[in-house]
């Protein structure tokens, strides 16, 4: 079923994703990147997509009361990263955040629907712009994918770019694995992510 919108997919399971890309979003400070299970991909034979698993940390190195060097890492992304280039700009930058995760100022854009506030925060460059891309049928759907998975997340659009981050943790490490093989209900689980970021490269105004 994937095939029938991914096209020429291919999966690296030792490669990382470049950590470029990643940084210069500037989601969060850290010190340490890992990067593996990386996947390229088209889909509809006409927007190119990279996915892979990140985990990005801060190491923290201090003095406790005794005069004791000591050393704290702290998680702060664990999940998969997909970068999506469409075949048209919004000429416009969109985040859309989870609820209370970031400082938005200004740019702070208030939405039609409660419900969906319940869940994120939107910040657009150009309100008009945000308010065209998200329709009261593409709120629903974002709210019923986090209701249905449980997996939070959140999107960043800029001009023919879309970024997503499922803040899934790990979703192929060994102790995942039945018998060698994903379980169903995490084959189900990634069958309808993936459905979910092809519907997200949809999105147009």
């Amino acid at each position: 079923m994937i095939g029938n919108f991914y096209n020429n997919l291919e999966y690296f399971p030792q490669k990382p994703m470049p950590e470029y890309i990643y940084r210069q979003l500037k989601y969060e400070y850290y010190n340490h990147y890992k990067s593996d299970d990386y996947f390229e991909a088209q889909i509809d034979n006409k927007y190119s997509i990279q996915m892979a698993e990140i985990l990005t940390q801060e190491e923290k190195t201090y003095k406790d009361s005794d005069g004791n060097t000591k050393t704290e890492t702290i998680t702060k992304f664990h999940g998969l990263f997909t970068k999506i280039v469409m075949d048209k700009s919004i000429n416009s930058e969109v985040r859309i955040m989870q609820n209370g995760m970031a400082m938005l100022g200004k740019d702070r854009l208030k939405m039609d629907s409660s419900e969906f506030e319940k869940y994120f925060d939107v910040k657009a460059s150009n309100p008009i712009v945000g308010m065209q891309l998200l329709t009261a049928d593409i709120m629903e759907e974002l709210i019923e994918f986090e209701d249905k998975t449980n997996i939070k997340y959140d999107i960043y659009i800029k001009n023919n770019e879309l970024y997503l981050r499922f803040h899934s943790g790990a979703m192929f490490e060994v102790g995942k694995l039945k018998n060698g093989a994903l379980d169903k209900a995490m084959i189900q689980k990634y069958f309808y992510m993936l459905n979910f970021t092809y519907n997200l490269s949809l999105i147009h105004i």
